[in-house]
This record gives C-alpha cells, sequence and structure tokens, in this order.
C-alpha cells in the first residue's frame, strides 16, 4: 500500500495515497476528506491524561471523525465498557454530557470547583523538573485551607516549540483562594536562567 503521513506542517493533503498516518490536524480536512475505515490508536492514554476536559475532546474526535469516515471506525482500547465509547456508539451525546458533567461533580472539577495550572518550561528536562519540585514545595508551605494540590506531572505537551513542559494544579472552591496560595508562592521563588511559569486559571 502507498503511506503517507499528514500532520499540521502538511501543505497538501495526499490524494493518491492508500494509508494516512494522521494527527488530529486531519480534521482541518473535515469537509474536503472521506476515509473507507478510520483507525483511532491509543484511545486510552488520550483519555488518562492529567486534563479534566478529555473526555470532552476525545468525544468530540471521535464524532469529527465519524463524519469523515464512510464504513467503520476502529479504536484501540483495553476499556471499551468506557462511557465515552458507549455514548459514541449510540449516537447518544446528552447521555455523555450527562455522565461527564456527573464525572466532574464526583471529582469537584469544573465547574463544581476552580481549577489553576502551573506550567514550568525550560530547554534543559532535568533543570525543568527539579525547579517544578521547589515550586511544589514553596506552594506547599504557602497552601491556604481547601486548596488542594497535585504532584509535578508532565504536561498535556511535554516538549512544545523545544521546551519540555511540567505541570503543576491546584483545585478549591475559589480563584482567591486559589491565587492566595499562587502569588507568595511566585514572589518567592528564585527561579533558574531560562526556566519559564506561567499561570492559566481554570485552563
Amino acid at each position: 500500500a502507498k503511506l503517507a503521513s499528514f500532520d499540521n506542517e502538511t501543505k497538501e493533503f495526499p490524494k493518491d495515497a492508500e494509508i494516512v498516518i494522521a494527527t488530529q490536524s486531519i480534521l482541518s480536512r473535515l469537509d474536503s476528506v472521506q476515509f473507507d475505515l478510520t483507525a483511532l490508536l491509543d484511545f486510552d492514554q488520550e483519555i488518562s491524561r492529567a486534563d479534566y476536559k478529555s473526555h470532552h475532546k476525545i468525544f468530540s474526535l471521535l464524532v469529527n471523525l465519524k463524519a469523515m469516515t464512510r464504513e467503520i471506525i476502529f479504536v484501540q482500547t483495553s476499556t471499551p465498557e468506557s462511557f465515552i465509547l458507549k455514548c459514541f456508539k449510540n449516537n447518544d451525546t446528552d447521555g455523555f454530557y450527562q455522565k461527564d458533567l456527573e464525572f466532574r461533580r464526583d471529582l469537584n472539577l469544573p465547574p463544581f470547583q476552580h481549577l489553576t495550572a502551573l506550567c514550568v518550561r525550560g530547554k534543559e528536562e532535568k533543570n525543568v523538573f527539579e525547579e517544578s519540585r521547589q515550586l511544589l514545595k514553596m506552594l506547599e508551605a504557602q497552601k491556604e485551607e481547601k486548596v488542594e494540590l497535585s504532584d509535578v506531572h508532565a504536561d498535556h505537551y511535554p516538549k512544545w516549540r523545544d521546551k519540555y513542559r511540567y505541570t503543576i494544579l491546584l483545585k478549591g472552591e475559589s480563584v482567591k483562594s486559589i491565587l492566595g496560595t499562587v502569588k507568595p508562592a511566585l514572589q518567592n521563588f528564585k527561579k533558574k536562567k531560562g526556566i519559564i511559569v506561567t499561570v492559566n486559571v481554570d485552563p
């Protein structure tokens, strides 16, 4: 079979290819490309990301891929009982909405509580990770009541534009209480040269 790849840097779609290996940027061709068969690889990794919107993102991806597929979609997963897949298979968007809202309520995720993500990034992965751990210690020392902290974990995009990225998540009932933890910690944080920290409220 004639193989081709497609990503966000591909200028023209390879129309003569029989098999196309693509990133999610294939959705930019939603109205112009059709496939006989589509395979979505590693569904489990997508829904296990430290991103409370991951369910919504993967469900949306499946719906769009279905619109691009004439016959059948294969999904690689070890969790075929997932409510996301069941709702997708049954075209049940309302059911997905209710289930995902219930999931967020159980874990106190937005819109039921607020989140703030601190992203630490830089060119040397070891330095980025160490600086992230130091920042976490400072946040723990400044933590207000009813504010929860996650461990340091690789960002949704662990490397982006030649920079490694690690994230710390804070969760609380109000943005004010979360920022009451974040601001003094950042003021006292003496980061190394080349390290950048960004704050994203309700990402």
